[in-house]
């Protein structure tokens, strides 16, 4: 069940993997309208990360949603390498947003980027997208 896998990634690292899960589909430059309905699980997690919960809240029903074990595997098979690769260039960095009132701070942000992105504004997505791309170069 839905409930289950959260539970096993949250266990491993927080509300964080969760998190970029949700971020994820919406860095992709898409059509406009997708990144409204692709930051709505967003726009649903991030305040609770600013409320301060260490566990994702979802409905008693999509928690119990089943997911067929040959589909997690397919996912967790095409995510795997790329995790990977990220974890490799990731290093120990800005760690006071990983803890206190930085983690609320992070909240607040991602609270207000979904708040953006579920408004009817054309190529929203873009910046978040640009800004994705950006980063290894702005970062090192």
């Amino acid at each position: 069940a839905l409930g289950e896998i959260l539970a096993g990634v949250e266990a491993e690292g927080g509300l964080g993997p969760s998190l970029l899960l949700m971020v994820l589909p919406v860095l992709v430059p898409l059509p406009p309208g997708f990144s409204m309905v692709l930051s709505l699980p967003l726009l649903f997690m991030a305040p609770q990360i600013v409320l301060g919960r260490r566990r994702l809240w979802l409905p008693r029903g999509l928690r119990r949603q089943s997911v067929k074990r040959a589909d997690l595997a397919k996912v967790v098979n095409w995510l795997l390498p790329l995790v990977e690769r990220m974890e490799n260039l990731v290093r120990p960095r800005l760690t006071f947003l990983a803890s206190g009132p930085g983690v609320r701070a992070v909240g607040v942000a991602c609270t207000l980027i979904a708040l953006v992105l579920v408004l009817p504004i054309p190529f929203a997505n873009l910046a978040g997208c640009c800004a994705g791309r950006l980063r290894p170069w702005l970062v090192a």
